[in-house]
């Protein structure tokens, strides 16, 4: 957030699998040794509902909201990744995020 100059964090990407005639959301991100260290609520799946981060940490307080859905790709949608990025932080913050290679 320091970098960005703000706590939005645009295009947060996740994993969806297809379960049994349903789509599943999925994030994969932090292992249990991370969550334990980071007061975060782990994600737990079970292949029937969606397994995306928890709105608060294990002590309650807010940690994460998911304000937009921007659909699901199939690929990458890079170029439009970067133009919101630019909208959101500005060109220069969007460019070294680019080069830091997120």
């Amino acid at each position: 957030t320091e970098m960005m100059g703000t706590n939005l964090f645009v295009y947060h990407g996740y994993d969806e699998l297809y379960i049994e005639g349903k789509w599943i959301k999925a994030t994969p991100t932090f292992d249990l040794k991370m969550c334990q260290e980071k007061g975060i609520v782990p994600v737990e799946f079970d292949a029937k509902n969606n397994a995306i981060f928890h709105s608060h940490n294990k002590d309650g307080e807010f940690q994460i909201e998911y304000v937009r859905d921007h659909g699901h790709y199939q690929e990458l949608p890079w170029d439009k990744i970067q133009n919101a990025r630019a909208q959101a932080y500005g060109a220069e913050v969007a460019e070294r995020l680019k080069m830091a290679g997120s």
